[in-house]
């Protein structure tokens, strides 16, 4: 007797654990009625007055003896959904557990099988391995809960012995097997209803979030609806195994040619570039095209004039020009970056379109002009005191020292006529200054004549 006392306590806690949470015994003090009555037993009603002390003969209820078969009904007078069952056998005959089966249904039919089949147990005849307390879940909607039994475990016949029947409902916005979860508490991906047993979430969980009643976070390593997708997979531009649970975020944005928020996505035929911002047709190709590389957004053809980069988005910087971008020339004003063109007025020394056209003087031609005009003047100078000198205009003085008063004695007379040499200059000076003359004249031109072939 000392382990069936035990065994109530252990009843009793399973008991006190129940109806710790928030959910109600919807079958006790229902209606109930069974096959038969052994002589002993109190009623049918004995079982849903909730009263579970199993070790007690006096609260079993019993049906006859030496029966094909015998059932136990109770009418819920409401209709529940997928409802746990909890049934208390007694301790006394466990040979009489084996073989009881679980019956639920929408109506009251005289045949105990009627509806769906809930449970059997089916273990050993001397029922030693069939646990005190019965605790399933009867799925579906249903009122009328039966219990039945054909087997004959004892040599009595079918017979049935109960001390408590039990039906468990959650109270609304809760669940579980004690009814202590919160509906509210999921993570459900859309309006959902709260399956009394696990919460199951219909549509699935919402992002971050996994498990049956979506409670569940996902690991650091994945993320997104129902944790399915992993963070490696992702296409960021710095890529990293772990990520943001709920939307696998990269904070570096996307590789060339993949969008959305966590890059998961390639760009559509029409758009191109880091996260798909690039629209094809907004290049400046030379053959223009709505498609394009996903990646890089590639011209085949080259650019328009003016345009530079692959994808030719790059417009040319002020002062360059043309395909290559090339530099403009010396205009005024920024030339037009298609063609080159200036449209201003070209700075001092060029000229052209694009004024390109150098017209400058160089250094070199301006140091032979200048020697050249230094020469000319050099003969010209030279040539005027020769015919100087001729005409008799011009006096050679000697550089010896003579005392004016002897040179005033020398003095030629003035006939009237033109001397044909200075005072004093022998032919023989004026020989050696014409021939110094001639070679001063032969030399400055045989310079000029070579700096004109190098030129």
């Amino acid at each position: 007797m000392a382990g069936v006392g035990v065994l109530g306590v252990v009843v009793l806690v399973g008991w006190i654990q129940l109806t710790s949470g928030t959910g109600t015994n919807v079958a006790q003090n229902k209606p109930a009625w069974m096959s038969s009555v052994f002589w002993s037993s109190p009623p049918a009603s004995a079982a849903v007055d909730g009263v579970i002390l199993a070790h007690e003969f006096n609260y079993s209820v019993v049906t006859n003896t030496r029966q094909q078969s015998a059932w136990w009904k109770v009418d819920l007078q409401t209709q529940v959904q997928s409802a746990r069952v909890t049934l208390y056998f007694s301790t006394f005959y466990k040979k009489r557990r084996n073989g009881v089966q679980l019956y639920t249904s929408i109506t009251n039919s005289a045949d105990p099988k009627e509806g769906n089949l809930c449970h059997s147990v089916t273990e050993r005849a001397d029922g030693t391995d069939i646990p005190d307390v019965l605790s399933v879940t009867c799925h579906g909607t249903w009122r009328y809960l039966t219990v039945y039994t054909e087997t004959d475990n004892d040599g009595y016949g079918a017979v049935l012995q109960l001390v408590e029947v039990q039906v468990w409902i959650c109270a609304s916005g809760y669940y579980g097997s004690n009814c202590d979860q919160s509906c509210a508490a999921r993570h459900c991906k859309s309006d959902s209803n709260c399956d009394v047993i696990g919460g199951l979430c219909d549509g699935g969980c919402a992002a971050g979030y996994q498990g049956t009643d979506c409670t569940q976070a996902c690991t650091s390593v994945m993320y997104g609806p129902n944790c399915a997708n992993n963070c490696s997979s992702r296409h960021c531009k710095t890529p990293s195994s772990t990520c943001d649970r709920v939307t696998g975020q990269c904070p570096g944005g996307c590789e060339d040619g993949w969008t959305e928020i966590d890059c998961s996505k390639t760009c559509t035929s029409v758009m191109y570039g880091p996260n798909c911002t690039s629209n094809c047709s907004s290049r400046h190709c030379k053959t223009p095209s709505s498609t394009c590389d996903r990646v890089t957004g590639q011209c085949t053809d080259g650019c328009e004039d003016g345009w530079t980069e692959t994808d030719c988005s790059g417009k040319c910087k002020p002062g360059t020009y043309g395909r290559d971008c090339s530099r403009c020339g010396h205009c005024d004003v920024t030339c037009n970056y298609g063609d080159g063109r200036c449209p201003g007025e070209c700075l001092d020394g060029f000229t052209g379109d694009r004024c390109d056209v150098d017209v400058r003087v160089s250094p070199v031609t301006t140091g032979v002009i200048g020697g050249a005009i230094g020469i000319a003047v050099m003969l010209l100078i030279s040539g005027l005191m020769i015919w100087l000198l001729k005409s008799g205009r011009l006096k050679w003085i000697p550089t010896t020292t003579t005392d004016p008063q002897e040179l005033r004695k020398t003095d030629t007379p003035n006939t009237g006529e033109m001397p044909t040499h200075a005072p004093d200059v022998k032919d023989q000076d004026y020989t050696e200054l014409n021939e110094f003359t001639r070679e001063k004249e032969q030399s400055l031109y045989n310079v000029i004549q070579n700096e004109n072939n190098q030129i």
